[in-house]
């Protein structure tokens, strides 16, 4: 597994890293901002899947025919 990346980055793009590293809330380093960022897509696209997953279901007929509401007063 890689433990590094090397990512050339335009003056731009490093300024903008830069500034948002630091006006965030937790005022993390360039690479902790980097690494959130990739940690939020990763979450992201695991909740895009679910919900292309619950549309194929819903198309093709599977899926459950009780309410949230239902399944959450049987636990």
């Amino acid at each position: 597994m890689t433990e590094h990346l090397q990512i050339p980055l335009t003056n731009e793009l490093l300024h903008y890293v830069d500034v948002r590293a630091r006006n965030g809330d937790t005022h993390l380093t360039p690479e902790a901002y980097v690494v959130n960022l990739i940690q939020r897509d990763r979450e992201d696209w695991g909740i895009i899947s679910d919900v292309l997953q619950g549309l194929r279901d819903a198309k093709s007929g599977d899926f459950c025919k009780e309410s949230i509401i239902d399944i959450l007063q049987e636990t």
